[in-house]
């Protein structure tokens, strides 16, 4: 399996840590984003690893070599911060017709959630899913038996506490929905639209995880993360 780590956004709510690194560089309890998300991939001995770059990309290269743990490590710089959907879109090429797992690097999930979300077979996108207190923070699912019927961003009266967690598995049929999607609001191409796309045609499944999620956004989450 490949694994893609999106790691090129700026990390604009975590400033002034952010202005002098990227948000992939930001340390929690001595330890970088990136770095934890490597240790974690790491443990399911994927083929390869790509990780998408921009801001201060070059920080981000001189931090780690070409292997990590002898997995090899790919970079691929997104040239604009133009969305998620955007920087997958990207490792086109790097990826091919293999299938292949996209997380982000804010988000710090568990080795075993990532392996249900690659052993969930018949569809052509998997995303991990996970109950939240605040649902309206988040991409929110809508959800029938193992179908995934889409995913609605901050909405103002969630249908669900099941939110989005920031890993999927896709196939290489993702490509050409991305390559689909107009802008969204925040003038950025957004991978969930592509994943509703996909939803649409009955393509799209979802696992749910009963672990650990944490995810990083702002500098107040760093200094509240417990267990890690």
């Amino acid at each position: 399996m490949i694994f893609v780590i999106l790691a090129a956004g700026k990390g604009n709510r975590m400033k002034p840590l952010t202005d002098k690194i990227p948000k992939a560089l930001v340390k929690v309890k001595g330890k970088s984003l990136l770095k934890r998300n490597l240790e974690t991939v790491s443990e399911l001995k994927p083929e390869k690893i790509i990780i998408v770059v921009e801001y201060k990309a070059d920080m981000v290269k001189k931090k780690f070599s070409e292997k990590f743990r002898g997995i090899p490590l790919e970079f691929v710089d997104q040239t604009q911060l133009w969305g998620t959907g955007h920087a997958v879109i990207r490792v086109k090429k790097n990826v091919g017709e293999k299938d292949f797992i996209v997380l982000n690097v804010d988000v710090l999930t568990d080795a075993e959630d990532m392996q249900k979300v690659i052993q969930k077979k018949g569809f052509e996108c998997v995303v991990l899913a996970k109950k939240a207190q605040k649902p309206e923070n988040f991409g929110v699912l809508k959800t029938d038996g193992e179908k995934l019927l889409g995913i609605e961003e901050k909405p103002e009266k969630p249908e669900s506490n099941l939110i989005n967690a920031g890993v999927y598995k896709f196939s290489s049929g993702l490509f050409s929905e991305l390559e689909k999607i107009t802008l969204s609001k925040r003038r950025e191409f957004e991978l969930p639209d592509a994943v509703n796309r996909l939803a649409e045609k009955g393509k799209a499944s979802f696992v749910e995880s009963d672990k650990k999620f944490v995810h990083f956004s702002t500098e107040k989450d760093l200094e509240n993360v417990q267990g890690l």
